[in-house]
């Protein structure tokens, strides 16, 4: 196995309580990773979100695989971070650590991923990777200040 790391910073104008929260629910994992299609298996255990996502990744024009994903989210009781632990086929795992620190006008967001992978696709596996996760930042991006939905 081949461990990778992509690291991304940027603002989001909304207080980090609102991306907690948008993070904190399955639903919203659907637009969050833009590979995702589907989630099912939501439930709770030990202060936890475990859940079940299907991601449909293209390999060669019309050519795509579907994974079934299994994920856990944590957030810290103080809201300064959340966790998403992903388990792949084939012996994947992601875990995507997004740290957040609270500014005037909004809240400094530091998104950091973590990917073992075999090394035949690993630089496949890190492409899709940095894409999912500058979508997921567009996405915080477009939080509205007063709540935790897109504006």
């Amino acid at each position: 196995m081949a461990a990778g790391t992509l690291t991304h910073r940027f603002t989001v104008p909304a207080p980090r309580d609102h991306l907690v929260a948008h993070l904190g629910d399955p639903a919203n994992y659907v637009t969050l990773n833009p590979y995702v299609t589907e989630v099912s298996g939501v439930h709770e255990r030990d202060g936890a979100v475990e859940f079940t996502a299907i991601e449909r990744i293209r390999l060669l024009g019309p050519v795509h695989r579907n994974n079934r994903l299994s994920l856990v989210i944590r957030s810290e009781a103080d809201h300064s971070r959340t966790v998403y632990d992903v388990t792949s086929p084939g012996g994947i795992t992601v875990r995507i650590a997004t740290d957040f620190t609270e500014t005037p006008g909004g809240t400094d967001v530091l998104d950091t991923i973590t990917l073992d992978v075999p090394w035949p696709i690993r630089r496949f596996a890190l492409r899709q990777a940095r894409f999912a996760q500058l979508h997921r930042a567009d996405i915080l991006a477009r939080l509205d200040r007063g709540t935790s939905r897109l504006a």
